[in-house]
């Protein structure tokens, strides 16, 4: 698609820049809103509205100083806030397969995971030890990887 766009208009239109344009936070806004939805269909528009999304959250000051991306500091509000725009476009396209909430943003905060272990006679893991946490992580993402897997995508 020719475009005359150039610099941060080409990177804030994400049906211009969707290949390698979608950060980390707008993949998993998307994850999070389609585990949270149970979608029936994974499309182009909801990576759109994702990038959309996490654009618009970009303060003026602090686009004015360059920036392109929210701040990490404040990426788990990001994440939910760009899901809850996602699962409103998810519940609009009638993909959802869960009834229709009346607060998208509290659903999607329902829906974080949050790493909160029983101590059910399990070893602890301590926090130096690296290589066990990223082993949990990597299951987690395995175990997330294999259930998106089942979502079937549809490209226009």
């Amino acid at each position: 698609m020719p475009t005359d766009k150039r610099g941060i208009e080409l990177l804030r239109d994400p049906s211009l820049n969707k290949s390698t344009a979608f950060t980390e936070a707008e993949k998993h806004a998307v994850g999070m809103a389609i585990f949270a939805t149970q979608a029936k269909l994974v499309t182009d528009e909801m990576f759109i509205e994702a990038g959309q999304t996490v654009a618009d959250q970009v303060p003026a000051d602090l686009l004015k100083q360059g920036l392109l991306y929210p701040l990490q500091s404040n990426i788990l509000e990001t994440e939910i806030q760009t899901a809850a725009r996602v699962a409103k476009l998810v519940f609009d396209a009638g993909l959802a397969r869960v009834k229709r909430p009346a607060d998208m943003v509290s659903f999607i905060r329902k829906h974080v995971y949050k790493p909160e272990y029983a101590n059910a006679g399990c070893q602890e893991i301590q926090a130096s030890d690296e290589g066990g946490i990223r082993g949990i992580l990597a299951q987690v993402m395995k175990n997330f990887k294999e259930m998106l897997e089942k979502v079937p995508y549809e490209h226009h």
